[in-house]
């Protein structure tokens, strides 16, 4: 519980710094608490959020910024919808990548929300039937 109380703080802003990315609080979390933490639980909370969880922007190797939408077994490899490239004007939909498919969708860095230039309406990366919604169940017998 402890450690997964640090990773929240550390991906929250606070008055004095902005919030770390999810794989920056992971990579500091894991060198601040080298001797303190086993390494076991850094790799169960890897495991368990993974480099890049669900909502983190990314940048892939083509230039593209993308919004995580899935993760997958190998946490350094998510499913992302690409939202624009570098300058030009953001997708009218967004493009599905798979990051462990090909060399240039590869994650090669993070990005702040704030730097985003297009607005996502959730419900079109994540439709109600994708997270659980009970109003989507079929009805009981």
């Amino acid at each position: 519980m402890s450690l997964a109380d640090r990773y929240c703080v550390l991906v929250s802003a606070r008055a004095h710094r902005p919030a770390l990315s999810p794989r920056q609080a992971i990579k500091e979390l894991h060198e601040r608490a080298a001797n303190a933490i086993e390494p076991d639980l850094i790799g169960a909370l890897i495991a368990a959020v993974g480099l890049f969880p669900p909502g983190a922007y990314v940048r892939l190797a083509n230039g593209e910024t993308a919004i995580v939408v899935r993760r997958l077994l190998d946490p350094k490899h998510p499913t992302v919808y690409a939202l624009h490239q570098d300058t030009s004007p953001p997708y009218e939909t967004p493009k599905k990548r798979l990051t462990g498919s090909r060399p240039d969708f590869e994650i090669v860095a993070d990005v702040k929300p704030e730097a985003v230039r297009v607005k996502i309406e959730p419900d079109k990366l994540w439709p109600p039937s994708a997270v659980g919604d009970p109003s989507s169940a079929d009805p009981p017998p």
